[in-house]
C-alpha cells in the first residue's frame, strides 16, 4: 500500500511519441473491442484458453510483504507486459520463466529514493533524511522501502537513464536486500506514457479507453484503495462510493460476461462485467493473485500505461533540470519529498529552459508532459543563448497529438525532431514549448529543485502565460517574491541527445 496517499495528487499527478501502426483508440472504437481479454492466457481473447509461458505478458505474481511498495511491483508488472507485448509483434521468442524479461521492484522503489549503501559519500534517502550505511540487512524496516509512492512515479523519474530498471536477482530474497552496487541495467528504456483525465472511470467511455489502450500497450498500472481488498477469501469486489486511493493494482483484462450475482457482496453493481485485476500481495490473496473489478466499482480512479524500448543506443545524454533523470544516479530525493507541481493555465502557454551541451552531438527529441488529449504543440530550438527570448533559430516544429497516425491520449510525450539540431561542446541553447487545448486550458508542469544541487545562477527555467505573455523565470534569486506554486521549481522538459560521430 501507499503511505499517506492524498487522491487530488493522484488525479493531479497522473497524466517519448512514436507512430503506432493499425491504431485505434477511444470511444469510437467501442463497437470493436473484444468482450473477453486476459494477458495471462496463450490466446488471451479466448476464454477457453490456457497458460502457456511462451505467449503469457505477465511475470509470476510477487509480493510485496509489509513494505508500502505497491507502486513498484505495479509499474514494474506494467513495464514488463509493455515488452512482452511488442516481442510477439515482433516474433521475438521468449518464456516468462526462463526467457523472460524480469524488473526488480525493490530496485526501482530503492533507487527512485537513495543510492547503493556501498556507494562513496552520504547516503540520502526519502524526506531528506540520512540513511546509515549496513542499517538495512532488513529491508522491510527501512525508510526507503517504507515509504510509499505510485506507479508513475519511478518509471517516470527515472525513465531517460534507466538507472531505476534493474534486472532482478535469481532469488526474491536477494533481490529485498538493500542494494551495494547499482546491478544490472534491464535495458528498459521508457518512451511514453499514457493515462486518464478524469476520475470517473466507470464510464462507458473511459472504460473503451481504457480497453484501447491495454490493446496496444499491456497492462496498466491503476490506483484503488486498499481496504474492500482485504477481505477474505473474496475473488469480486466493489464499491459503490468513492473512497481516497492509497493502493496500487494492474488491471490485465476484462470480462463484459463477469456476472456478480454469486459473489457474496452484500453491495451488488447493477450490471455484469469486470476488469480482471493483479494484486501484489502473493498468491494467496484472490484467485493466485488475481481477482474481478466490477465496472462501476468507485475506487478506481486513476490509471497508466507504458510504451517501452530496449534500445539503449537511442541517446547518450539528457539535457533537464528536472530532479536527477539525466543519466546521473541520484543523490538526494526531492526536498520535502514533494512532488511534481502543476498550473492550469489559459491555451497558448508554454515553458522553456536554457543549457549548455555537454559535449558535441545531435538533438533527437524533445519530452514534456501534454496534460490532455488531442493537445497541439510548437517546439522551438534557440542557439547561442540561456535566454529563450534570444538568440539564433534552430527549428521550430509544431504538432498535434493524435495527428499521423499517433495516439492523441494525455501523459507524458517525447516529441521526435524532424530535423535534428547539432550542438557544438558547450554550447548554449534553449528549447521552448508551447501548448495549444482546442478545448479549455493547458496544464504546465514543474518539479520542485534538489536542495543541494541547486544554484539559482545555474538554472535556466522559464514560463511564458498565454502567447502574447512574456518569459519569466522560475527560479530567481530573490525566491520569496514568485508565487508559490513555481517557487523553487524548474519546468520538467527533457533534451534527448546523442553523440556526434567523430
Amino acid at each position: 500500500m501507499m503511505r499517506n496517499a492524498v487522491p487530488g495528487f493522484w488525479g493531479a499527478l497522473l497524466g517519448l511519441l512514436l507512430p503506432v501502426a493499425g491504431f485505434a483508440q477511444g470511444a469510437s472504437a467501442a463497437t470493436a473491442l473484444p468482450d473477453f481479454y486476459d494477458m495471462r492466457l496463450a490466446d488471451p481473447f479466448d476464454r477457453s484458453s490456457y497458460f502457456d509461458g511462451r505467449k503469457s505478458m505477465l511475470n509470476d505474481v510477487g509480493s510485496q510483504g509489509s513494505a508500502n511498495i505497491c507502486w513498484a511491483f505495479t509499474a514494474a508488472a506494467a513495464l514488463e507486459s509493455n515488452v512482452y507485448k511488442n516481442w510477439q509483434r515482433q516474433g521475438i521468442a521468449y518464456s516468462v520463466d526462463a526467457r523472460g524479461f524480469h524488473l526488480s521492484p525493490w530496485k526501482m522503489a530503492w533507487f527512485s529514493y537513495a543510492r547503493p549503501v556501498e556507494e562513496p559519500g552520504d547516503l540520502t534517502g526519502v524526506m531528506g533524511k540520512p540513511l546509515r550505511k549496513g542499517s538495512y540487512a532488513v529491508p522491510l524496516a527501512s525508510r526507503v522501502y517504507g515509504h510509499g509512492s505510485w506507479p508513475l512515479f519511478a518509471p517516470e523519474f527515472l525513465a531517460g537513464s534507466g538507472i531505476g530498471f534493474r534486472k532482478a536477482e535469481a532469488s526474491v530474497s536477494e533481490d529485498m536486500k538493500a542494494p551495494t552496487t547499482w546491478g544490472d541495467d534491464a535495458g528498459l528504456r521508457l518512451r511514453n506514457i499514457f493515462t486518464s483525465t478524469g476520475t470517473k472511470l466507470d464510464q462507458p467511455a473511459e472504460i473503451a479507453r481504457m480497453k484501447s489502450i491495454m490493446l496496444e500497450y499491456g497492462a496498466l498500472a491503476a490506483g484503488v484503495n486498499s481496504l474492500p481488498l482485504q477481505q477474505k477469501g473474496a475473488v469480486a469486489y466493489y464499491r459503490a462510493k468513492p473512497l481516497p486511493v492509497n493502493h496500487g493494482v494492474n488491471i490485465i483484462g476484462w470480462d463484459d460476461s463477469y456476472d456478480f450475482a454469486g459473489s457474496g457482496l452484500r453491495v451488488k453493481p447493477k450490471h455484469k462485467g469486470a476488469w480482471i485485476i493483479r494484486n501484489s500481495w502473493g498468491k494467496a490473496w484472490g484467485d493466485g493473485g488475481y481477482a474481478y473489478l466490477s465496472y462501476e466499482d468507485k475506487t478506481l480512479r486513476n490509471y497508466v500505461a507504458y510504451d517501452t524500448s530496449l534500445d539503449t543506443a537511442a541517446y547518450d545524454w539528457i539535457d533537464t533540470y528536472e530532479r536527477s533523470n539525466c543519466l546521473v544516479p541520484p543523490r538526494q530525493n526531492w526536498e520535502n519529498s514533494s512532488g511534481p507541481r502543476y498550473r492550469q493555465m489559459e491555451s497558448g502557454s508554454g515553458f522553456a529552459a536554457g543549457y549548455r551541451a555537454k559535449g558535441a552531438g545531435w538533438i533527437q527529441a524533445v519530452g514534456f508532459y501534454a496534460m490532455a488529449d488531442a493537445l497541439e504543440y510548437t517546439i522551438t530550438i534557440r542557439k547561442g543563448s540561456l535566454d529563450p527570448k534570444q538568440g539564433s533559430l534552430a527549428l521550430e516544429q509544431k504538432g498535434r497529438f493524435g495527428a499521423d497516425n499517433t495516439p492523441d491520449w494525455a501523459g507524458y510525450r517525447t516529441v521526435p525532431l524532424s530535423s535534428k539540431v547539432f550542438l557544438a561542446p558547450g554550447e548554449a541553447y534553449t528549447v521552448a514549448v508551447m501548448l495549444q487545448n482546442p478545448k479549455g486550458k493547458v496544464r504546465l508542469v514543474l518539479s520542485p529543485q534538489l536542495v543541494e544541487s541547486r544554484k539559482l545562477d545555474s538554472v535556466h527555467s522559464y514560463l511564458r502565460r498565454g502567447r502574447h505573455g512574456s518569459w519569466q523565470k522560475t527560479v530567481r534569486r530573490n525566491d520569496g517574491e514568485q508565487p508559490v506554486w513555481y517557487r523553487n521549481a524548474s519546468v520538467v522538459q527533457r533534451v534527448y541527445v546523442k553523440k556526434a560521430e567523430k
